[in-house]
């Protein structure tokens, strides 16, 4: 990966081998401080999708050292804390999985998805943060026109969106936008949280481990955000291809609550 090709070539590990040259720290200390800090670096986001955040990075790393490889080009940020490899433009998924991230509570354990079998109904009762709306109907594949539309000028694609507990966010919700210069988008991503009432049947694991609402949910949450025309898009789309129905949309309007 770009972080293994580059980890043993980094400035800072370079100073490590200066010091070493210089005989300033015995080789045992040197061993010791640099081999298990490279394991780390290569396990980061292993189970995460590739995405991790800084309490991840601070095991084997300093402050200073994470700036850098942020300032070099090295790693990326996609959200404040949350990191990813530099140069690599990020897939609908792990952007919904970094938008969690950073939404999670602090110090919280990102775990495999073997840990909680998948979507397994004792593990729904511990969810955090689920991704919704945009960023849940991008890893569904739903069309979003107005993520990039040249007629309407709208550009919505920097927009993701997570649903929180009063567990991991007891204050007001405020949005996240990112400096332009540390991602690769156009335009700073922005980080919208909310407190939906979700069901335990409106929520499904992915195999990454990304908790996510389910295609019905997805979808008729969209449509109170959207513009007509592309709620209308949306919904055609998921009609067409048969990834619900109209009765179950039908049944899903019946019993509609509005997000607090």
């Amino acid at each position: 990966s770009f972080r293994r090709q580059h980890a043993a070539s980094h400035p800072c590990d370079l100073a490590v081998g200066v010091i070493h040259s210089r005989k300033l720290l015995p080789p045992p200390v040197i061993a010791a401080v640099q081999g298990p800090c490279m394991a780390d670096l290569a396990d980061l986001g292993a189970q995460s999708l590739g995405v991790w955040r800084i309490e991840d990075a601070l095991a084997c790393l300093s402050r200073w050292q994470v700036h850098d490889r942020v300032a070099t080009g090295v790693w990326q940020r996609p959200f404040p804390a949350v990191y990813a490899d530099g140069g690599v433009v990020l897939t609908a998924e792990q952007w919904a999985t970094a938008a969690t991230l950073a939404s999670a509570p602090r110090r919280a354990a990102v775990r495999p998805a073997s840990e909680t079998g998948g979507g397994a109904r004792g593990a729904r009762a511990h969810v955090d943060t689920v991704a919704v709306l945009r960023s849940a109907a991008r890893v569904w594949q739903l069309p979003l026109v107005d993520d990039a539309d040249p007629s309407t000028g709208a550009t919505e694609a920097s927009l993701h969106h997570v649903s929180v507990t009063r567990a991991a966010h007891s204050g007001p919700l405020r949005s996240l936008t990112v400096p332009a210069d540390l991602v690769a988008p156009t335009l700073p991503p922005t980080l919208l949280r909310h407190r939906f009432a979700l069901e335990e049947h409106d929520i499904v694991r992915r195999p990454s481990g990304l908790w996510i609402t389910t295609p019905l949910r997805t979808a008729v949450d969209c449509c109170a955000l959207l513009a007509p025309d592309a709620a209308v898009c949306l919904l055609d789309f998921c009609l067409r291809t048969r990834l619900v129905t109209l009765e179950q949309l039908h049944a899903e309007l019946n019993v509609r609550r509005e997000p607090v």
